[in-house]
């Protein structure tokens, strides 16, 4: 019942474009994972139900070697992210005029997703951008002399 959830949810997911939100793949291949040793575990300890020490071992390491995969398939791609996100967050850091410092000192547990600085930096761009306007609108209506009305 849980594996068919996890199937509904990561199909549901599969469309986020947040790379760290986005696990659908990842997920699916867990579930097929799952399902996979699932399939020749069940039928291998029922064959050899009648030596318990077989049946135990083999249970175990099919429960150690699913899990273990399964955890590595949904945090790995995670781990890498955020050492990338480290370097570019110190190079989007450091490229800014005034804070070169503050690249040495941004580290991978602030987890700032790229596009997230992108959207930033274009939000401030046009700020300045719209600063910029407001200012040469102003100069000109002080060159204005007064008009009477």
């Amino acid at each position: 019942m849980l594996l068919l959830y996890g199937t509904i949810i990561a199909y549901e997911s599969r469309k986020i474009t947040v790379p760290v939100l986005n696990d659908s793949k990842n997920v699916g291949l867990s579930i097929y994972n799952i399902v996979v040793f699932s399939a020749i575990g069940i039928p291998v300890t029922i064959v050899i139900q009648n030596d318990v020490n077989a049946a135990f071992a083999i249970e175990s390491a099919l429960i150690i070697v699913n899990t273990t995969a399964t955890m590595l398939l949904v945090f790995v791609p995670k781990f890498v992210l955020l050492k990338q996100g480290e370097v570019q967050i110190s190079v989007a850091l450091q490229g800014q005029s005034g804070m070169s410092g503050l690249g040495s000192t941004a580290t991978a547990t602030q987890n700032v997703d790229r596009n997230v600085i992108q959207i930033l930096r274009k939000e401030l761009k046009e700020a300045k951008d719209r600063e910029e306007n407001l200012q040469k609108e102003n100069d000109q209506l002080k060159k204005k002399p007064e008009e009477k009305f």
